[in-house]
Parts: structure tokens; sequence; C-alpha cells
């Protein structure tokens, strides 16, 4: 530096080239921290979830959403409280069994007031110096509570395990001058999804969770996956013992057969005995030999290839006969042709929510944009009856603009006949 205190253009050029140096191993230090494998596992991870989160969230809205495919990074501490330097609404989530950690959803102050707007009974139109108070805070918690739950839902059906989460909390935070509230580590993942609510809303939502839980999920998952072949595939493989060669197979009449009656002919009537019945045989000539019947059912034959003994007569076989558990009744010809009658009967099928008890006091004093709280928790399956008759559990899902319900469970066959 000269003595008048400017710098020099070699000092201006270093300093610059040690900023320079400075951006770049950030950038690489936050690419060590997810692998590729990782990245493409936690998006998966949040397309499967949030695309049943957006079903949730049209039912609620009566508004066509969607969820565009998420977008991973990671972001340390510091650029994270760089990039956030205005307030958003944000609500905490911690799963409180099957995983173990806390996430943030982000949103923008705008939509989430469209959001609770909507949910009030309004029409999504807000102003634009209009405020979010606490009771627009309430609707857009209610909204991320089940949002959240049907989250939780598909995501019990993808590490196999009940998945159940805390009631979000939602608070408007300024993070770059509130971050320490919110308890973040050194290193976020980001998971950004573009929002699209009808013609209101075109966003973007944001997931932040920290590192350590996002790796656990990945874990999780990654060995779910990878989980040892099931018993029925392992019998599958044949065993040392049955590939052996046929010179050590045990003979034909020490295992499955009993020995023959003393003083029996050669050409003498053979007889097979089972359990159910007498089975007589035609005598066979020497020249033509007969031929041998096979092993019981779970006894140990012949090794495969074995030559076949002599024949012997007069030979005695013990056979159980296999006996099947029926999966359904029988039925006589003649219940099944007056069932066949009773197919083109029409049926009604509903669907049910939910149910309350509410006091006459209650009921009267319901208004446009009341909140009635059913005895079913968010995500949790719905009862479809036929003729009001309970038969399947399932979950509500929007087609085409038009409501449905996606079977989840269906009771026994034979206790929805007698149901019905």
């Amino acid at each position: 530096m000269s003595n008048d205190g400017i710098l020099s253009q070699e000092e201006i050029d270093a300093l610059l080239s040690r900023s320079g140096e400075a951006t770049e191993d950030r950038g690489q230090s936050a690419d060590m921290q997810l692998t590729e494998v990782e990245k493409d596992a936690l998006g998966e991870i949040g397309n499967i979830s949030y695309g049943s989160s957006a079903t949730a969230l049209s039912t609620i809205l009566s508004q066509r959403v969607e969820i565009t495919t998420p977008r991973v990074s990671v972001l340390s501490k510091e650029e994270l409280l760089e990039e956030f330097n205005i307030p958003y609404v944000v609500l905490e989530v911690e799963f409180t069994e099957g995983l173990v950690g806390n996430n943030l959803m982000v949103l923008k102050i705008r939509d989430a007031l469209i959001i609770a707007n909507i949910m009030m009974g309004g029409d999504g139109q807000v102003g634009e110096d209009e405020e979010l108070t606490d009771l627009h805070l309430s609707a857009v918690q209610e909204a991320m509570n089940q949002m959240m739950g049907s989250a939780a839902t598909a995501m019990a059906s993808m590490y196999q395990r009940v998945v159940n989460i805390s009631p979000p909390r939602a608070r408007i935070v300024n993070i770059q001058l509130e971050g320490d509230q919110l308890h973040l580590e050194d290193w976020v993942v980001r998971i950004g999804f573009n929002l699209r609510v009808g013609d209101l809303i075109d966003s973007t939502i944001m997931l932040l969770l920290p590192l350590s839980f996002a790796k656990e999920m990945v874990s999780l998952l990654l060995s779910g996956t990878s989980a040892d072949p099931s018993p029925t595939s392992q019998t599958t493989q044949p065993s040392p013992q049955s590939a052996a060669a046929p010179q050590q197979a045990e003979p034909l009449g020490s295992s499955a057969y009993a020995a023959p009656a003393a003083g029996a002919g050669s050409g003498g009537t053979q007889s097979y005995t089972t359990d159910a019945s007498t089975i007589s045989a035609t005598p066979t000539s020497a020249a033509q030999p007969a031929m041998a019947s096979a092993p019981a059912y779970g006894t140990s034959g012949p090794a495969y290839g074995a030559p076949t003994p002599p024949p012997q007569s007069n030979m005695h076989v013990s056979v159980q006969k296999p006996e099947f558990t029926p999966l359904f009744e029988q039925k006589t010809s003649g219940e099944v042709q007056n069932l066949d009658l009773l197919l083109d009967i029409p049926l009604q099928i509903s669907v049910e929510l939910g149910r309350a008890k509410k006091t006459i006091k209650d009921i009267l004093e319901l208004s446009p944009g009341s909140v009635i709280e059913l005895d079913k928790l968010a995500g949790e399956p719905v009862d479809i009856f036929v003729n009001q008759k309970l038969i399947a559990h399932g979950e509500v899902v929007v087609i085409d603009e038009n409501f449905g319900v996606r079977i989840t469970n269906i009771l026994d066959p034979r206790e929805r006949l007698k149901r019905l």
C-alpha cells in the first residue's frame, strides 16, 4: 500500500484472487456434504411425499394444485442467512415417531395470505398492503397440518414403518435476523418446489432440513431397499445335499416304501394303500417291469438321476392326502345361481370423512367460514360404505377436478358379503 492509503493494482488483484478462491472452496465444501445419490434420494422422498401433500391442499382449497419436481441443494448457515433476508412464514414440523428430527417449511407471506383467504371462505384475492394476522396464521397452519399429514402417510408407505408428526407451528420470521431461534445447524439441506394454485399462486415453497436429519432419511431409505431377500426366494436355491451325486442317494425301498411281505410272488396283484382308498393294480409280466410309484409328498425320495429299483410286489405305500384350508366357503350351484341374480342390483356408495357431535347452540352459531373439527386425525383413512355398511378404507384424491377415493384397505370378502 502506498503512503497515501491507496491500494496498488497488485494488492487489488491479490484480494480479488483470495475472495474468488474462498467462494470456490465454499462451493466445493457444500457439494461434498451430499453425494449425487443422496441428493437423488432426497428428491425422490420430496417428490412422493409432497405430491401427496398437493392432493390434500387441492382438496382443502378446491383449487388445482401443482408441485413440480424438487430441487435439492446444500447451504451453509451463513449462506442461508444471507439468502433469506426478508420475513417469511415459517412452519416448524417435528417428526415424533418413525423418524427423529425436524424440518422447516418456508412460504412467502403473500402466498400464505392467499391460502388463508381461501380457507376463510374468500376468493383468494388479497390487497398489496394486507397484513398477515394471527387468524391468517391459524388458517395457514391448519392447511399445512393437512399437507404434512398426507406427506407423513406417504413416507410411512415408503419407509414401511409408522411415521408421526407433531402439529406444525406457524410464525413470521426474518431468518437473517432471527435465525438463532430456529436452532439451525452449520449445514442445511434446501429442497425447493414450484407451487401453483389455480391462477392465484405461482411461487416457490421451500423445505429446510438439518444435514444430519437428511442423511438419516436417506440412510433409512437406502438400507430398506437393499434388504436381504425374502425366505421364499431363499428356499428356491438348491441345497448341497440335494445336489449330491446319484451314487449317494438312499435306496428307494428304505425311505418311501415298506419292506415287501414275506413269501410274496413276483406275478401277484400289487396293492397300494392310502388313507382314503385302496387301489388295485393289474398283474404285470416279467418282460414288462412295473412302473415305480412316486414317493409320498413330504418323504425323502431318490435323488434326481438315481436308478429305478426293480419292481416289488405287494408293496404298501402310506400316502397322506394333502389338505388345504379353503379360501372361501364352497357354494352349491343353486347358491351361485341365486347370487348371480343379485349382481345387477344398484348399491349406494358413500365416503365418510369423519363425524362430530355439536349442541343445538353450536349448530345455530355456524356461519360461512366456520370450521368443524371431526373425530379423525390428519392423514387418517376415510371410511367407505356400501348401503351404510363399512367395506373398505381409503384416502381422498382429486381426479379431473372431481373428488375421488383411492382404496387402501378392503375388509375380508366374506365379511363384506355378510354386511351386504
